[in-house]
């Protein structure tokens, strides 16, 4: 970086004073010192301005907003910045080895090194620019690996010989107890393959989610009977959509880390509130482990973050555990 700086130096120095040159060994190291120092000024002011920019601006999300305020800064704040330096420097240090008068001299510098810093600003922006394109390039194949392995994950999660083995085992008590019943557990049971299966979309109406839900809580209920208690309150959802199958992961973790029995019920409430749909449910940890369900709620957050909505917000205390999540506007 510093031969970079002395080779941009030398050639600022040559474009804008050639003749200097010609002049004794000592005038030329001071000609030389003075672009030198003058260089290293406004790459730093221009960096520290950018730099300062890229941590309030993103130049993916507001560029327009990003190149006024670099104008601005180049046309005026960075001019009167280069001004200053020249006056300071010719005028406090050493004095000025040519006939020019000096105002017209300052100004003739000022212009020659604001142009030169337009040059520094164009690389440093560009550079940036790149760089967080590249970034936001290798975040959203991040997501979107991420996104991929979600589906698998949650499609393999679903057909997995455990939940099949304990619907089966369910279903082998109800053919022995009550016959109708069982048909409607198999009836029920088919539905919720068969929405898992077919799942391809990225959002789904939240009433079709729903409806796969009743089959799913079913199924459940059969499972746990009173010891699992749902309160879904189903309204105000016409043209608002979720990513599927979210709900019935939320469940699914509720259900896979707290303590499902007579003594102590788990109760599960569904319910919108706002412009979120809220999953919440009393906590009771199983064998005193600490609750948490953090791979299922990062699943979640990634294919919000990948379809670019707000973020899910979740919400803890000694008694309850809640996942707020945005409900999607309809999408064209």
């Amino acid at each position: 970086m510093l031969l970079a700086f002395l080779f941009a130096s030398f050639i600022t120095s040559v474009m804008n004073c050639p003749f200097c040159y010609a002049y004794s060994l000592s005038e030329i190291h001071l000609v030389f010192t003075y672009y030198f120092l003058l260089f290293l000024f406004s790459y730093g002011m221009i960096s520290l301005f950018i730099d300062f920019l890229d941590s309030r601006l993103d130049w993916l999300e507001k560029p327009r907003l990003k190149v006024y305020w670099n104008l601005a800064f180049m046309m005026f704040l960075f001019p009167t910045m280069v001004f200053l330096f020249c006056h300071f420097t010719f005028t406090k240090i050493w004095i000025i080895p040519f006939n020019q008068k000096p105002f017209y001299f300052f100004y003739e510098m000022t212009l020659f090194h604001t142009l030169t810093g337009w040059g520094i600003a164009f690389y440093i922006n560009a550079r940036n620019f790149f760089e967080q394109w590249k970034s936001a390039n290798k975040r959203m194949n991040e997501l979107q690996k991420a996104k991929n392995e979600f589906e698998l994950k949650a499609l393999k999660s679903q057909l997995n010989p455990h939940f099949l083995f304990n619907n089966l085992h369910t279903l082998s008590s109800l053919v022995h107890e009550d016959v109708h019943l069982a048909d409607k557990f198999i009836e029920q049971l088919s539905k919720v393959y068969r929405y898992l299966l077919d799942q391809e979309e990225d959002v789904l109406p939240i009433e079709k989610e729903l409806e796969f839900l009743e089959s799913y809580l079913f199924l459940l209920k059969i499972r746990f009977g009173e010891n699992l208690k749902i309160d879904l309150n189903k309204k105000d959802f016409e043209h608002s959509f979720i990513p599927p199958l979210t709900l019935q992961l939320l469940i699914e973790n509720a259900i896979k880390h707290n303590v499902v029995s007579k003594e102590y019920p788990l109760h599960i409430v569904i319910e919108k509130i706002e412009k979120f749909l809220v999953v919440q449910n009393n906590i009771q940890p199983k064998n005193g482990v600490a609750y948490s369900s953090g791979i299922g709620l990062k699943n979640i957050r990634n294919r919000y973050e990948l379809l670019g909505e707000q973020s899910i917000v979740v919400e803890e205390n000694a008694k309850t555990f809640t996942v707020k999540l945005p409900i999607i506007n309809k999408r064209a």
